[in-house]
């Protein structure tokens, strides 16, 4: 897998000086933080990849970098799982009896040890509860190629570069760095 969509352009938050830097919230300067910039490494695709008439500059630059296994996934986000408490309301007209309860609560896949809390007459609801294995993002991995390298590739003015020559190829992946939020 070796072709990478990189950031060419500027992100329109780019231009906020420090003045409107310090009136953020800590959620929005998470956003802020987290925007793309130039180089970033948008996605990655194998080898042979057909891209499309956007993925251009001004826009976009793409590098073919043909037969490289990369050391890691470019694109993944760093994740804890963790089980959470969750719970539901299901129409009692759902259930005929007792055996049809128990069939559908048992098809409730996503809740581990499911149970039948209480019973609502006046809304005919069941409460049901159960534990669910859900997933959190701990940290936004963003990886990025060296600025100056961008720009001189920006200056030549051609959207898709190919870098076949075994040293520029480890020259290239050796330089990119993470910017992990």
């Amino acid at each position: 897998m070796a072709e990478f969509l990189l950031r060419a352009k500027p992100h329109w938050k780019d231009t906020w000086d420090s003045a409107k830097l310090a009136t953020l919230s800590q959620q929005e300067l998470r956003q802020y933080n987290a925007r793309t910039q130039i180089g970033d490494i948008v996605i990655v695709r194998p080898d042979g990849w057909v891209w499309g008439n956007e993925e251009c500059l001004p826009n976009f630059l793409v590098v073919k970098v043909p037969g490289v296994v990369l050391p890691h996934n470019y694109e993944e986000s760093l994740n804890e799982d963790y089980i959470a408490t969750r719970t539901m309301q299901v129409d009692v007209g759902i259930w005929n009896d007792e055996t049809e309860k128990a069939k559908w609560i048992a098809r409730m896949r996503f809740l581990s040890t499911p149970t039948v809390d209480s019973l609502d007459n006046v809304k005919m609801l069941y409460t049901v509860t159960g534990e669910v294995t859900e997933s959190r993002m701990i940290k936004h991995r963003k990886f990025q190629v060296p600025i100056a390298w961008m720009n001189s590739k920006i200056a030549d003015g051609v959207s898709v570069i190919t870098i076949n020559l075994s040293a520029q190829k480890t020259a290239l992946i050796n330089s990119i760095i993470e910017k992990t939020s």
